[in-house]
Order: structure tokens, then C-alpha cells, then sequence
């Protein structure tokens, strides 16, 4: 459910506008119009209490973040009860919690309006990215004694991407990564969630509209779809950028999930994975079940149930990419330090999984060992080039140390060509080529 062969930003680069940082801002708030930096004492800070406050909740700490809650909020929100506080987070499967931007908008001596920019990882896989934008009033008791934040007003509720939704209407939703797959109901295969079979696919920018979700939440059924087989379809969620007349998933209607169809169980009591999955090491990986005793077959069975490519092409197996992209600081001053900017990458290759019957031919266990290992080289290949750019673009950001949005962008979707390019020029290549089977 990633992008395939190509990269995609998890977080967004730095801007002033509804895309905003993807880079945690920790904004330095200074009366003293200097262009160096003065941090006064955390007391006199109200930007940096909404900052602790919700370092606290990432790292579970929940019984310090409610010392930073005022007591009339504690009484208004939770009764009073820390427990009740703390199963807010705990019933939404939250993962990890990231400040994205904070900026203090109004400051007095006892009150304070700051805002936040939050992004919430939940899910019981922790596929699940929404982000947030809140007002925090908080509160002291006097200029030397701590912020309280006393009252949480929600702004925004939106998936923040590199200007997806230039092409879309307002009341649709756009697509994150350059490809994406739609499958039969909500549910790829991985930790925790059925596997739906593949029916169409989406690309980079096309408009959907969601019409429904599962009960998580994570994945929405979509209408007005660019392609008729992708009508009525299913995505997860977090790949859509939603527009901002589009409802929010909270206001969509849980739908009664499909039946998924069976997965093909190990027939034999030695046969406890896949034949060849083993050739892909620890890389992260999600199957699609075939069957079927000899070559014609399981080739038949991978050109009708593989995954669809960025083009739009039925494949046999998708190593899919995501960039991530965290660190740096841009402060209030207007001074910037990305020394700390790093890009990650996270990827999942999708395989086919084959368990042979006990009657079958060894000699086709044999081809299908082959094919498989040829397989996972090639993606394998894929994989290891996306990290040789992920390394290129963390070093060009760095180098940059600037949070200006147009000169980021200008590096972020040079990279994103250049990477492109590379694996087009591997698929070019004599290792790349097509793998003959049967």
C-alpha cells in the first residue's frame, strides 16, 4: 500500500502554509528582537509546556503530562480521574505522537493561546497517520510559576502532504503515494488484518471520494474513482490526503467488513512458510495466496492476483517505498539547524506465496525455488537503490539548512527524479530484466 519503486514523504518539509513542517519545529519564543536565539526560563514559555506536554504522551509518560493539565481541565474532561485520562490514549491505539509545528499566538502574564501542529501514529500496526491542529489555552498562577494548558479547542483535521490536493476539489480526496493499490475490502495482509485480493489501483494525485470506513478506521471504501475497477473499492486511509470540504473519517459510516476470502494454509507439517520466501531475509514482506500443481498454473494465478505497478501494470511482485523524513529545527528567529535531519525508509515487498500440495512434482518445487530467489534479488535491488537515494536527499537537506518550502521542495523532488530514474535504469539493465517462468 506504498508507492511502488519511488519514494513519498511520511512527514511533509517545512512551510508556512496548511502543508506544514514535516521537520519538528521546537519554536524558540523570544520578546528580545535579536537574530540570536534567547531562550528564557521554561516558567516564562508557554510554547514550550504544549511541547513537553505531548514529549511526555509519546513516550507514555502520562502520569507527568497530567501534572501539566490544569485541574479545571482534569475536572471538565476526565471527572477528575487520571485513569480515565490515560484510556483516551491507550483505547486509540496510539503508536507515537509528533510535534510538527508550535507557535505561540498570543502570550500575557497568567494567559497564553498557542498553537500545535500534532501527528498521531495509531493502529494496532501503527499504519494509521492522522494529523492535527489544536489551539492550547493555558493558564498560571503567577509569572513565576508553571503553565497549565487549561483548554484544547481542535482547529484542523488533515492529512498534510507536498500540494496533493492541487489537482483535487476540496470535497475529495488525493492520492499520497504514485501508486496505490485497491483492494476488495480493508486489509493488506500485514499484522493483525485480513488479506483482501488486489482489484485495481490508484496513482499519485488522482481524486477519490471516501463513502465509507472500517471499524479502525484505517482504511476507507472509495466512489468517484479516475478508473471504473477501482469503484467501490477499498484503500487504507493513510495514503489519502482529504480535502477540506471532503467529511472527516470520524463523521463516515462503519461498514460491515467482507468476508475475506481464505488464505492457503501449510499442508504439511514441514511446510511452515512459503516455498523461497526465505531468499527475502528479515526484509518486510506481504503475500498473495496461489495454487496450483505446476508452472502454467501458479504463472496464471500470479498474472491474475499480483499487484499492480506505478504504471498501472500487473506485476508478479512490488517492492513498495516510503521516505521518511524526521529532525531538524527551525526556529522562531529565523535561524535553522538540520544537522540532526535524517531519512529513513520503510518498505514492504509484495510476493507471491505458494505451499505445494503433497502430491507435487519436486521438480516444480525446484523451478518455482528459482523463481522466487530471482525474485527477491531483484526487489531486493530495488529496496537497496531507494536507500541510496534516501542517503542522497538526507545529505542534501542537510546541506541546504534552510526551512524555506520552495528550496526544500526543489530538493526533495529532484531526488525523487533522480531515484526514479536510477530504478528505471536498473529495470533497463541486463539484472533487471523480465524473469522467465515457467
Amino acid at each position: 500500500q506504498y508507492s511502488d519503486h519511488t519514494g513519498i514523504p511520511e512527514t511533509v518539509l517545512p512551510t508556512t502554509s496548511d502543508h506544514t513542517s514535516a521537520m519538528v519545529s521546537e519554536i524558540a519564543a523570544t520578546d528580545v528582537p535579536t537574530p540570536v536565539v534567547t531562550r528564557t526560563p521554561i516558567a516564562d514559555q508557554a510554547a514550550e509546556a504544549v511541547s513537553r506536554y505531548w514529549k511526555l504522551v509519546n513516550n507514555r509518560n502520562y502520569d507527568s503530562a497530567w501534572r501539566l493539565l490544569s485541574e479545571g481541565f482534569r475536572k471538565r474532561k476526565h471527572n477528575g480521574d487520571y485513569y480515565h485520562y490515560k484510556d483516551t490514549y491507550v483505547e486509540i491505539n496510539l503508536c507515537s505522537v509528533e510535534t510538527i509545528k508550535i507557535e505561540t499566538i498570543a502570550q500575557h502574564d497568567r494567559s497564553a493561546i498557542v498553537s500545535a501542529h500534532m501527528s498521531y501514529i495509531t493502529g494496532s500496526v501503527c499504519d494509521d497517520r492522522r494529523d492535527f491542529v489544536f489551539d492550547f489555552t493555558l493558564t498560571r498562577e503567577s509569572h513565576v510559576t508553571a503553565w497549565k494548558i487549561d483548554v484544547v479547542s481542535p482547529v484542523a483535521n488533515r492529512d498534510i502532504v507536498l500540494d496533493g490536493m492541487a489537482k483535487c476539489d476540496d470535497a475529495m480526496a488525493a492520492v499520497v503515494p504514485s501508486s496505490l493499490n485497491v483492494r476488495t475490502g480493508p486489509g493488506a495482509g500485514r499484522s493483525g488484518e485480513p488479506l483482501y485480493p488486489i482489484q485495481s489501483y490508484l496513482q499519485k494525485n488522482e481524486c477519490v471520494t471516501a463513502t465509507a470506513t472500517n471499524a479502525g478506521r484505517s482504511w476507507v471504501r472509495i466512489s468517484n474513482t479516475p478508473r471504473g475497477g477501482a469503484e467501490g473499492g477499498w484503500v487504507a486511509a493513510s495514503f489519502l490526503e482529504f480535502g477540506n470540504t471532503h467529511p472527516k473519517r470520524t463523521s463516515l459510516s462503519v461498514v460491515a467488513e467482507p468476508t475475506p476470502p481464505p488464505t492457503a494454509p501449510p499442508l504439511s507439517a514441514n511446510m511452515l512458510q512459503p516455498i523461497g520466501i526465505e531468499y527475502l531475509g528479515s526484509a518486510e514482506y506481504v503475500c498473495y495466496d496461489i495454487k496450483g500443481d505446476s508452472g502454467p498454473e501458479l504463472a496464471l494465478q500470479m498474472d491474475s492476483l499480483g499487484p499492480y505497478d506505478s504504471d498501472g501494470n500487473k506485476t508478479w511482485a512490488v517492492a513498495s517505498l516510503q521516505f521518511v523524513i524526521s529532525g531538524g529545527t527551525c526556529y522562531s528567529d529565523g535561524t535553522v539547524d538540520l544537522s540532526d535531519v535524517t531519512v529513513s525508509l520503510n518498505s514492504t515487498i509484495t510476493m507471491p506465496c505458494w505451499y505445494p500440495s503433497a502430491g507435487t512434482i519436486p521438480t516444480e518445487i525446484s523451478k518455482f525455488d528459482n523463481l522466487m530467489k530471482l525474485i527477491a534479488l531483484h526487489e531486493l535491488k530495488h529496496v537497496d537503490i531507494a536507500w541510496q537515494w534516501a542517503r542522497v536527499l538526507e545529505e542534501q537537506l542537510k546541506n541546504s539548512n534552510t526551512c524555506d518550502q520552495e528550496i526544500l521542495n526543489t530538493i526533495y523532488n529532484q531526488v525523487w527524479d533522480d531515484e526514479e530514474a536510477a530504478q528505471d535504469a536498473y529495470h533497463a539493465s541486463p539484472d533487471g530484466q523480465i524473469i522467465s517462468y515457467p
